[in-house]
């Protein structure tokens, strides 16, 4: 079900169409409740674009931030959801008649819940060339452990 809801051609627009994209995201969330795959699926229309993976240790966030600062990104974590949020900031263009423009601008929130709780001390961020990537170490009670069996 979720393929369909990912080719709706009309996500992030304004008046009638911006309605059924925001109805859209809605449906999916309730179809298919907060979850990696969840983000994924909803990706089209959201700012900013992430991928999240995982090794055994960490997960990894990757967020494309074209154009910002650093110094505009906010970044917190509270036991497994991760939030980002800010400002994009594009200047208008005085006397431009557009074509076309798919350049976003404003205030953004993005909140991706994780499959585990992670170690908040230890998180780190970088952001290069306008991609923001966080290193989540999991925390200890979620990493797997060998069990010694004893006979």
């Amino acid at each position: 079900m979720t393929g369909f809801w990912l080719d709706f051609p009309w996500e992030g627009q304004g008046g009638v169409a911006g309605e059924l994209g925001r109805m859209r995201r809605t449906l999916d969330f309730l179809a298919n409740g907060p979850s990696l795959a969840n983000e994924a699926a909803g990706a089209a229309g959201v700012f900013p674009l992430t991928n999240v993976t995982e090794d055994a240790d960490n997960f990894y966030v990757y967020a494309e931030l074209p154009g910002m600062d650093p110094s505009e990104i906010n970044i917190s974590i509270t036991g497994k959801t991760l939030s980002l949020s800010g400002e994009r900031k594009i200047a208008p263009e005085e006397g431009a008649s557009y074509h076309r423009k798919e350049r976003k601008g404003g205030k953004f929130n993005r909140t991706i819940t994780l499959k585990t709780n992670v170690d908040a001390a230890k998180v780190e961020a970088n952001f290069v060339h306008g991609v923001l990537t966080v290193v989540l170490p999991k925390a200890e009670e979620a990493k797997p452990r060998q069990i010694a069996v004893k006979g």
